[in-house]
């Protein structure tokens, strides 16, 4: 294995399909497996009353290297669906993640549902660009998310598209503590 220090990379998983998180996840413990640093940044989870319910949030908030933090507004399907509140959360949220990528202090960044907000209407293709083009060398991001723009596939170092095949939602099953969330 190369010793030689490279500069952080830019990882994306997108698509239609469950997992997008729960790799994003996985990325972090392995990272953290190897005494880096974590921070999750996730919008849109849920709402209020559910954003601390999620297992991967427990588990990272329980490590003392990670770090999580929610910008959470609800399941809205377009940027009308947003109130005021949840607006200023995510405005909130998307400076918290550029002062988060280009401070440099986290060896792994991920950005959960940070392409929901262009899917929905709320961000610009070049707002997206504006915050992962803050990252410092250093940092690894991780972006996710259902559509991912061109510019972001073009840019990412990895692309991962993980599409939905069959799903039990679709059957009526809910979501499930522990596997959907």
């Amino acid at each position: 294995m190369d010793d030689e220090t490279t500069d952080g990379l830019t990882h994306l998983y997108h698509g239609p399909g469950k997992g997008k998180t729960t790799a994003a996840v996985g990325l972090c413990t392995r990272a953290l497996g190897h005494g880096q640093t974590v921070t999750v940044l996730q919008f849109m989870k849920g709402a209020d009353e559910m954003a601390d319910q999620y297992g991967e949030v427990q588990l990272l908030d329980s490590l003392e290297d990670a770090a999580v933090e929610q910008f959470p507004a609800g399941h809205a399907q377009s940027a009308d669906d947003l109130s005021d509140a949840e607006r200023e959360r995510l405005e909130r949220g998307l400076d918290v993640a550029t002062e988060t990528l280009a401070d440099g202090q986290h060896d792994v960044v991920v950005l959960d549902e940070l392409l929901t907000l262009h899917s929905i209407g709320f961000l610009d293709e070049q707002r997206v660009d504006t915050v992962l083009q803050s990252k410092a060398d250093a940092v690894e991001l991780v972006v996710t998310g259902r559509e991912a723009p061109a510019a972001v596939i073009d840019a990412a170092d990895y692309v991962s598209y993980i599409g939905a095949v069959k799903h039990p939602f679709r059957r009526g099953v809910g979501a499930r503590p522990g596997i959907e969330y």
